[in-house]
């Protein structure tokens, strides 16, 4: 238990509560305006990818995964046929 834990207690308190009652925060209100938010937004992933050009990545790499499971199943078969 704090020596005095009252007093420190409340004095700890009191400053959490001045440092949240003077606007002070974990983020600049700089970093919360709409432009800024709406720039670091666009500028995440893909910004230079329209969405044609990821949708056709995307469906291109699905085919090339169902290729590469088709083929392994095949070659699970032959391998099981030679062996059985």
């Amino acid at each position: 238990m704090l020596s005095g834990g009252g007093d420190e207690l409340e004095r700890l308190r009191h400053s959490a509560r001045g440092a949240q009652s003077e606007g002070d925060s974990r983020f600049p209100k700089a970093m919360l305006s709409a432009g800024k938010e709406n720039f670091r937004l666009k500028s995440y992933k893909n910004n230079s990818l329209n969405p044609d050009e990821m949708r056709r990545r995307r469906e291109e790499e699905g085919l090339q995964l169902r290729k590469q499971k088709r083929e392994e199943q095949v070659d699970l078969k032959l391998f099981f046929a030679v062996i059985g």
